[in-house]
């Protein structure tokens, strides 16, 4: 619920129940968040936090490539690697535009 923004206002209780599912299987705050990004967030952004987060990890802690402890790392870097992934390339080409403006 710390990072973020959206499930902020919610019941904790609701929340808690919501992720019990991956929560009884022990994964990381990382792993959820690596859940949720292969769901879209509605356009109009989320309304109810708890309905969100039960759809999104729903089903996953037995899907393959998340079911053990050592395969949800992998996912979590993948998702990482998504995410930076744009960030990276617009410093590459804010870096090669300075370059080619200096010469």
């Amino acid at each position: 619920m710390r990072r973020l923004p959206w499930p902020r206002a919610a019941d904790q209780a609701r929340i808690a129940w919501a992720v019990n599912e991956v929560s009884d299987a022990v994964w990381t705050a990382d792993v959820v968040l690596a859940t949720l990004d292969l769901r879209q967030e509605p356009p109009g952004g989320v309304r109810r936090a708890s309905g969100f987060l039960a759809a999104g990890p729903r089903g996953m802690a037995t899907m393959p490539g998340w079911t053990t402890r050592q395969q949800r790392p992998v996912q979590v870097d993948h998702r990482h690697a998504a995410v930076d992934a744009p960030e990276n390339r617009s410093t590459q080409l804010r870096n090669q535009q300075e370059r080619s403006e200096s010469t």
